[in-house]
């Protein structure tokens, strides 16, 4: 098989970015749209109750939004998925109007928990905000609750990226935070220097 196709499926489109770089092909200009952004977390065994796995539910869904927005986007959708040891998975997605504030993402992803009846302790936890589109300006909202939920989620944004994450956080976090850690994500690097 030719080194292209190998790039490619071991590391995906990076793999195919250092194929043309190292021809002398320019590829930083190129601009990739995001699809969907999440994430996922296996819990530690004390976490694995409804009301410890709701708190790093909760954190998960945090640390989606403030990627969505660092990014200038706005979801269409959010996608729960919840696995156990001994039961099928759960799995929900709903499509939403376009959100972005931290608040309303984290009332749609609560309303799915807390709507599911578990039979088994939960075992892995997945939060994908999709259907994405990019945020070109901000229109103030005629509502005021939901100027409010953006002025919030930009001030908490603010703060942790200031003073590091998780410096300021909702109440439904609390009792998580050694729970789901920042990782660096793969097939997401944003440029590598030699």
């Amino acid at each position: 098989s030719q080194p292209i196709t190998n790039l490619s499926r071991w590391f995906n489109h990076p793999g195919r970015v250092w194929y043309h770089r190292l021809r002398g092909y320019e590829t930083d200009d190129y601009q990739s749209m995001t699809k969907s952004i999440g994430h996922q977390h296996v819990l530690a065994p004390k976490f694995r109750n409804r009301s410890a796995a709701r708190q790093v539910i909760s954190k998960m869904t945090q640390k989606c939004a403030h990627r969505l927005r660092s990014k200038k986007l706005y979801a269409g959708g959010v996608s729960v998925y919840i696995s156990f040891f001994d039961s099928p998975p759960f799995h929900k997605n709903i499509t939403t109007g376009f959100v972005a504030y931290s608040q309303t993402i984290l009332k749609i992803v609560l309303k799915i928990y807390d709507d599911f009846t578990f039979k088994n302790p939960p075992f892995r936890l997945e939060v994908t905000l999709f259907n994405l589109t990019q945020n070109n300006g901000c229109q103030i909202s005629l509502f005021k609750d939901v100027e409010k939920s953006l002025q919030i989620s930009l001030a908490m944004d603010k703060i942790n990226d200031q003073f590091g994450d998780e410096t300021i956080i909702p109440a439904s976090m609390f009792g998580s935070l050694d729970a789901a850690p920042n990782r660096i994500p793969f097939g997401n690097p944003t440029r590598l220097e030699f």
